[in-house]
Order: C-alpha cells, then structure tokens, then sequence
C-alpha cells in the first residue's frame, strides 16, 4: 500500500477519511407486500380477467 503523500518515519498517520452518509439508509418496504400463505393471491389493486379453461 502505498500513500500518495510519502510520509517520513516521525509524521503521524494519516486520520481516517470522514465516512459518507448512506444516502439509502433503508430500502423501501414493499407497498403492497402479498400476505404469507398466499403466494399465489393476486395483489388487491390488480384486475385480473377470470380464466376459463
């Protein structure tokens, strides 16, 4: 590893740069999240045409 800035065998270290704030500190929970134990459910908000078969 090397430094940019050659430091001599008295400097101190070199401080630990600040650490950038997350800009995305959580990600976004899911609107319309399908209940568990119906996977297969189609979401409220969704028209679906019945399928006949």
């Amino acid at each position: 590893m090397t430094n940019d800035l050659q430091l001599g065998p008295n400097d101190p270290p070199a401080p630990d740069p600040m650490p950038e704030p997350n800009p995305y500190p959580d990600p976004m929970p899911d609107p319309d999240p399908i209940p568990p134990g119906d996977p297969d459910m189609p979401n409220p908000g969704e028209e679906t045409p019945p399928i006949y078969s």
